[in-house]
Formats: structure tokens, sequence, C-alpha cells
């Protein structure tokens, strides 16, 4: 079989922007190859090792193998954790690591902010059965959970778990640190500050403990953010 180049990118970029699988019907919408050809080349990008196929009833489905890999490995987690540790062995200090932790979540805020307000506005319409539980966040291992909070008090207990260890673990704490204040600034949380609780360590995973200090009841702030 001769191999088009244009054509196997076409098909290779339409699967890996389908994180959840693509039928052969949509790759064929989406790139305007004929049907035979969009099949010949998903079954030489499976022999390739870059896809698999799954056949669920009348479709034939094809996912993406790197994405999948990814997500099983905590790819993003580990990079994330290399990028620190590099950080931190060139001297960066913790207000630095704080300092980048709200430059990171402004970024994030600034391209998902409306996406992460409805995510979480829905989950707050299950307060305070939500307390205590651990959800899922940036990365694949990434957990977030709020351990304490009252809607009449001004203050949460919330847990950052599954974070990729490196050395100076305290230190990726406070990046972290600046990381959830700046989501919080940023969606549009009053704060008066936030501050580190505790750090734990089991196995080569990290957990950090924050407080934070609203500036007005846990109500109020949710009535006007959310």
């Amino acid at each position: 079989m001769k191999i088009r180049k244009k054509v196997l990118e076409e098909i290779l970029d339409v699967v890996y922007g389908s994180a959840f699988g693509v039928t052969v019907e949509d790759i064929v919408k989406r790139t305007k190859h004929h049907r035979v050809t969009v099949s010949r080349y998903l079954v030489l990008l499976e022999d390739m090792g870059l896809i698999f196929l799954r056949r669920i009833g009348n479709y034939l489905i094809a996912y993406p193998i790197g994405v999948a890999e990814a997500l099983r490995n905590d790819a993003p987690g580990l990079l994330l954790a290399s990028i620190l540790k590099i950080l931190v062995s060139k001297g960066l200090s913790r207000e630095e690591l704080v300092d980048l932790g709200r430059r990171v979540s402004s970024i994030i805020v600034s391209n998902f902010g409306d996406v992460v307000k409805e995510h979480l506005r829905r989950i707050a319409r299950y307060f305070p059965k939500i307390i205590n539980i651990y959800f899922p966040a940036i990365t694949p291992n990434f957990r977030v959970k709020i351990e304490k909070a009252d809607i009449n008090e001004d203050m949460m207990i919330i847990s950052f778990s599954g974070i990729r260890s490196v050395e100076s673990r305290e230190l990726q704490c406070f990046f972290y640190m600046g990381y959830l204040e700046g989501i919080l600034r940023g969606l549009g949380f009053p704060l008066r500050k936030v501050e580190l609780l505790e750090t734990k360590i089991c196995g080569d995973m990290l957990s950090c403990r924050y407080i934070v200090l609203l500036e007005k009841s846990l109500g109020e702030v949710m009535k006007e953010v959310l």
C-alpha cells in the first residue's frame, strides 16, 4: 500500500483531536476522504501502534493510543513535577513558586474560566454533601477535596492529592498554594489569604492541605460568584 503523507496526517489529526474516540463516518466527513481510504489508513495506523480500533455495534471507532497512554501513566503530572523540580534546583524561592502558581492559574482561568465556573456551579448544588469527597482536576491523578466548609463561615479547608512528588516537597505545595489562590481570585472569590497547613507524602505522591480565608461568608460568596 502506497502511503500518502497528507492523507495519513489528516486522519491522524482527527483521531488525536478526539480523546474519546471517533467513528469512521465522522473521519470521512471531516477529511472528505472516501470511506474505503479512511478504513485502510485506520488499519495501517493501528498496525503502526498509533491508534486502536474497537467495533461497537455497527460502528468502528478509532481511539488515540498516545492520549490513552499519557492519561494512564499521568504524563501531564510527571511533566509538571519535572518542571517544578528543575525550577527548584535553579533556586526559586517559596515566594517565587507561589507567584508562579498564581500566573499559571491566571492563564487557565483566562482560557477556561467559564468552564470551571459552570463545573463549580453544578457541583455547588449538592453542597454540603460534597464535603470530604475527592474530585478530579488538572491532571489524571490530581484530586481536590473540600474538607471543611460552612455557608455561615468565612473559611474553608481544601486538600490537593495525587501530586507527583519531587525533591523539596514543601516547595511544591507552595506552587499549588499560589495555583489555588489564583484560581479562586480569578473566579471572583474575595480572599483574605491562603495558607499551607500540612504536607504529606505517600509513595511518590504528595498531598497538600490549605486553609482559605474569605472576606465574606461562604454563603454570600457562592451567591455572588456562582
